[in-house]
């Protein structure tokens, strides 16, 4: 999932950015959380990872400056895009935090639009984010990145698809056609009722699979010689 922020004093700018914001991502096929903030304070205070914070720079208490260094420290990959009325204080800005970019109010929609874009882009590209889509049991279908996918279980006739975010029931789903389906996304099938997603094994320990989420599954001892391949194999190519 996607998680965006906005950190601005002013109610009428924060609305009209996230109104920005929630046009554009209805166009990607992304889930995504947005969540505003009337203070630095505030956001810092929230706990939350943000991938992309839109930031006023001039702020009462913790100005944009110190609220991006601040961010840095728990997220040094976030991508931050300031706004402010005087371009010396979003260069400034951009030289201290190493943003991503700044916007010159009054901004028009054209120009907001594209830069955020770019940093959802940019995004994409670093974390070779590829959506799939399922249709689930509860909330029809969802479309969701696949690096952000662990695991599937079948268990009872069903397939459970665990996920960063929660767990789904796949429906219309064969174990071996799904399998087949997700390999092109780095997935695996280390045992007759798994697939896993490469990209998210911590740690093989001898028939045990360990998950970055701390689940374990099993490794089948038929499966085990070439599963262990094909895990060789993306580690060599990344």
């Amino acid at each position: 999932m996607l998680k965006i922020a906005v950190c601005n004093n002013l109610k009428e700018q924060t609305f009209y950015e996230c109104h920005l914001i929630n046009e554009y991502m209805k166009t990607q096929y992304c889930d995504y959380m947005l969540l505003s903030f009337a203070s630095g304070e505030s956001l810092l205070e929230s706990g939350n990872i943000f991938h992309i914070a839109v930031i006023n720079v001039f702020m009462r208490g913790k100005d944009g400056i110190e609220t991006g260094l601040a961010l840095r420290k728990t997220n040094p990959d976030i991508l931050i895009i300031y706004t402010a009325f005087q371009k010396e204080a979003l260069l400034e800005a951009v030289n201290y935090v190493h943003a991503f970019s700044y916007l010159l109010k009054p901004y028009d929609t054209k120009m907001f639009r594209q830069q955020f874009a770019d940093a959802v882009q940019l995004l994409q590209r670093r974390k070779h984010i590829r959506i799939v889509s399922f249709l689930t049991e509860k909330n029809g279908y969802v479309h969701i990145p696949s690096n952000e996918i662990y695991y599937f279980e079948y268990m009872n006739r069903k397939i459970k698809m665990v996920t960063e975010e929660r767990n789904y029931i796949c429906v219309k789903e064969k174990i071996y056609e799904l399998a087949d389906r997700m390999r092109q996304y780095s997935f695996e099938m280390p045992h007759q009722s798994y697939i896993v997603n490469l990209e998210q094994i911590e740690s093989i320990r001898g028939y045990e699979i360990h998950i970055y989420n701390g689940n374990v599954i099993p490794l089948s001892q038929k499966r085990a010689a070439g599963f262990r391949r094909k895990l060789k194999g993306m580690v060599e190519r990344e």
